[in-house]
C-alpha cells in the first residue's frame, strides 16, 4: 500500500507570519476575520517556567517547560503559525549558560479559506534545553528568566499580542533528580517528535502544480498507519487543503 500526499504548490514562505507580527505592537485587538473588538479585554495566557530536574548540575543539560495555560476557547500559535505569529522568549540567563530552541508539541490544525493554521490551546508545554557551565560549583542559588511572546485568538480569529515575564529559581548541586509532574510532561512532547523509520521511504515530486510526497512501506511498517497529515514546520505553508491518496 502507498500513501500519496497532494500538496498545492501555491507557497508563502515562513516570512509572512514575520510581516503580520510586525503589524502586532499595539495594544489593541484586531480581527482578521470579523468586526473589531478594540474596546474589550481579552482573558489572559498564565505563563510560568519550571525545571524538569531538582536541580542544575555543572555542564549537563537541563529541561526547562514553559507552561502556557490558555484560556477556554482562545489559542497561541506553534513555530510555523500558517498565518499569525508564533510564541517566542528572550531568554535572560547567567553567565556561561546556554539554551536551546523550543521543542514542540503537535499543534491542532484549523482550516481557514487562507490556508491552515497550526494552533496550541489548553494546557500546553514548549521545552528548552538549557545547559549550565562546566565550572558551576554546587551549593548555590540561580535564577532563570526569560521573556515571552506570543499571539492569542479566539474561535472567530479575534486577535491580541501578549507576553509576560517569566522565571525560576534552582539549586546548583552534584547530582539531581527528575521533577515527577514536569518530566511527565517532557516525555508527552519528546513522544511527539518526528522519527526517522526505516521501515518507510519516502519520495517528493513536483510537476509545477502539485507537490506529491509518497510514502512507501517496507518491512516492519504497519500496515494501517492510521491518519497522517503532512507539517510544513519551517519553509511554507500550503493553500489548499491535502488530499491523502491510499493506493
Amino acid at each position: 500500500m502507498h500513501f500519496r500526499f497532494l500538496l498545492s504548490a501555491l507557497l508563502f514562505p515562513l516570512a509572512l507570519s514575520g510581516s503580520a507580527s510586525a503589524q502586532f505592537d499595539g495594544a489593541d485587538a484586531f480581527s482578521p476575520g470579523g468586526p473589531s473588538r478594540a474596546g474589550d479585554k481579552p482573558p489572559e495566557v498564565k505563563a510560568s517556567l519550571h525545571a524538569a530536574a531538582t536541580a542544575a548540575v555543572a555542564g549537563q543539560p537541563l529541561e526547562a517547560g514553559l507552561k502556557l495555560e490558555h484560556p477556554e476557547h482562545w489559542h497561541t500559535y506553534w513555530i510555523n503559525p500558517g498565518l499569525g505569529s508564533p510564541t517566542k522568549i528572550e531568554w535572560k540567563l547567567p553567565e556561561g549558560w546556554k539554551a536551546g530552541e523550543f521543542l514542540w508539541p503537535t499543534p491542532l490544525v484549523k482550516s481557514t479559506e487562507l490556508g491552515n493554521q497550526y494552533l496550541l490551546e489548553g494546557a500546553t508545554w514548549l521545552f528548552t534545553t538549557l545547559t549550565p557551565p562546566a565550572d558551576l560549583p554546587a551549593g548555590q542559588k540561580v535564577t532563570i528568566s526569560g521573556k515571552v511572546s506570543w499571539l492569542l485568538c479566539d474561535e472567530g480569529s479575534q486577535c491580541v499580542p501578549g507576553g509576560a515575564e517569566v522565571s525560576m529559581e534552582i539549586t546548583t548541586a552534584a547530582e539531581a533528580a527528575p521533577v515527577a509532574e514536569v518530566a511527565a510532561e517532557l516525555t508527552k512532547v519528546q513522544a511527539q517528535q518526528p522519527v526517522t523509520s526505516a521501515a518507510w521511504k519516502t519520495s517528493l515530486k513536483d510537476d509545477g502544480a502539485t507537490w506529491t510526497v509518497t510514502l512507501e512501506p517496507g518491512d516492519g511498517a504497519s500496515a494501517d498507519p492510521g491518519d497522517i497529515y503532512f507539517f510544513d514546520t519551517r519553509e511554507a505553508i500550503t493553500n489548499d487543503p491535502q488530499k491523502v491518496v491510499k493506493e
